[in-house]
């Protein structure tokens, strides 16, 4: 059943978890195939199995729950039946060859046995393809929370595969897009971000995978693939470090290096209208600066044109100190404190910073302003060392 599901795979394959730890919160399509000892049945308690694996991962709530495709069989006996006499084929095969198998046989015995194994093979091959109809995905649209497909009996083909059959299903319902054009992001630009115009790339990355938009295959390569081009085409500008009203640096219809491209917290696609406005209040004023002109009257120079500095005669207490530096600071400023006061520091030894934050959401939209940080903190690799608490 494995290999079958592995045969030809356009998604990674996860077969058989045990429960929802066993399935990471991924950036990328997963087709996540539970076991035969799991059934579907539309008001029993896979539905809430899945649901309950897909919005949580152990004890923590997923990042990424769109990301997960649940492929799970029928109801009935049939694979267990088939797969039962496929056992049995392969027993006496295995008998017959090493002469345990009771009785007098001949050549044309051997390959009946032969046929009827491989008959037996393939019935259970079909019937995995019969078999695994129900495909689950997130849906938070949905009251149950989870979306189910009905894929209908299917047979082995050699021209097709299973997740490419789960693929084209996605794709026929909307479900998935190969790569979607700039009007359609366009099109699904949240509110919150419309007043100023600015989408963060990793809310960008995770709308594709929390149920948001269409679902891709694999995001990220979609975004650094994608936004440079969108950039040059002026369709979207692109903005790094937030800086009071505008930004550190801002592209818009110009070329943008695939390696400027991240999923920090503080990288933004813009809107054209807020991008080309940002790059024009950017752009360098011309300033003329006066050439110095030789003295009329030639004349004797009596020192230097450019007096040295005045060296500093004092001398370093000898020993070590530590300087603390403790206080509110106004959120406009972080990322210049990350450009200049920490690279200062970290001119001294045994740099020490810590993080304590606290921010008022509302009730409603408290888990997902959680996950999100969570996922901020992930990739800055910090997750492990701060803990984010929703109360």
């Amino acid at each position: 059943m494995q290999k079958e599901f592995e045969r030809g795979k356009i998604l990674p394959v996860i077969p058989f978890p045990e429960d929802g730890t066993s399935v990471q919160d991924t950036t990328k399509l997963v087709l996540v195939v539970l076991s035969p000892d799991y059934e579907w049945i539309d008001d029993g308690s896979t539905r809430k199995t899945i649901y309950e694996w897909t919005r949580n991962r152990g004890q923590s709530p997923r990042l990424y729950p769109g990301s997960l495709i649940w492929c799970i069989r029928k109801q009935g006996r049939d694979l267990r039946t088939k797969v039962e006499t496929l056992l049995a084929w392969r027993n006496v095969e295995r008998d017959f060859l090493d002469g345990s198998l009771a009785g007098e046989f001949d050549g044309s015995d051997k390959e009946e046995i032969r046929t009827k194994r491989a008959d037996a093979d393939d019935a259970v091959v079909d019937e995995v393809w019969a078999g695994y109809r129900f495909v689950v995905v997130y849906d938070p649209r949905d009251d149950s929370g989870v979306r189910v497909i009905d894929l209908g009996a299917g047979h082995a083909n050699a021209g097709e595969t299973l997740s490419g059959r789960v693929i084209s299903t996605l794709k026929s319902g909307a479900l998935l897009n190969d790569s979607p054009g700039a009007g359609y992001l366009a099109r699904k630009w949240p509110e919150p971000f419309k007043k100023k115009g600015a989408w963060p790339i990793s809310a960008l990355r995770q709308a594709f995978l929390n149920g948001t938009m269409e679902r891709l295959l694999e995001p990220d390569d979609y975004i650094r693939h994608k936004v440079p081009e969108f950039v040059a085409n002026g369709d979207f500008g692109y903005a790094s470090g937030a800086q009071g009203d505008g930004y550190y640096k801002v592209w818009y219809s110009e070329e943008l290096r695939q390696d400027e491209i991240s999923f920090d917290s503080d990288v933004y696609l813009l809107l054209p209208a807020i991008a080309k406005e940002l790059k024009a209040k950017a752009a360098p004023e011309v300033v003329e600066v006066p050439i110095p002109q030789p003295p009329e009257t030639p004349g004797e120079v009596t020192g230097p044109l450019f007096p040295p500095p005045t060296e500093d005669t004092t001398l370093p207490t000898p020993g070590k100190r530590t300087i603390t530096v403790r206080g509110e600071i106004p959120t406009e400023v972080w990322n210049r404190l990350g450009r200049t006061l920490i690279p200062k520091l970290k001119m001294g030894g045994d740099l020490s910073v810590g993080l304590n934050v606290s921010v008022e959401v509302e009730a409603d939209t408290g888990q997902g302003f959680q996950q999100e940080l969570m996922q901020i903190l992930r990739d800055l690799n910090i997750a492990d060392t701060i803990k984010v608490d929703l109360n």
